[in-house]
């Protein structure tokens, strides 16, 4: 069974690694506006925020500042299924924003 998971992941890690590669950076501003759609019910999508509306949902902001936070690693998480949230099925552009929207709330 540990050997069928390890080989969905290395399947999503590729996935998402071509994905990231083979196209541009994501826009920030239309990430922005499909959190607004999509994910502010749950998450707060405001930088500097605190809490999310859902206490369980980590805000934008922590998942940003997540040491080793990366394109890479929300790419792969994006594909995930999660038990706690429900599963969008979002286009490759749209995903590619929404992380552009994340990271750029990184931190510096």
């Amino acid at each position: 069974m540990e050997k069928v998971r390890l080989i969905c992941f290395a399947m999503a890690l590729s996935t998402a690694a071509s994905t990231v590669f083979a196209q541009e950076r994501g826009s920030e501003a239309d990430g922005y506006l499909l959190a607004q759609e999509v994910c502010a019910e749950c998450h707060s999508i405001e930088s500097g925020m605190k809490f999310s509306p859902n206490f369980l949902a980590p805000t934008f902001q922590d998942i940003a500042d997540t040491p080793g936070m990366s394109g890479l690693a929300l790419s792969v998480w994006s594909i995930t299924p999660h038990k706690t949230m429900p599963n969008f099925a979002f286009s490759q552009e749209e995903r590619a924003d929404i992380i552009a929207y994340i990271l750029s709330m990184k931190s510096k």
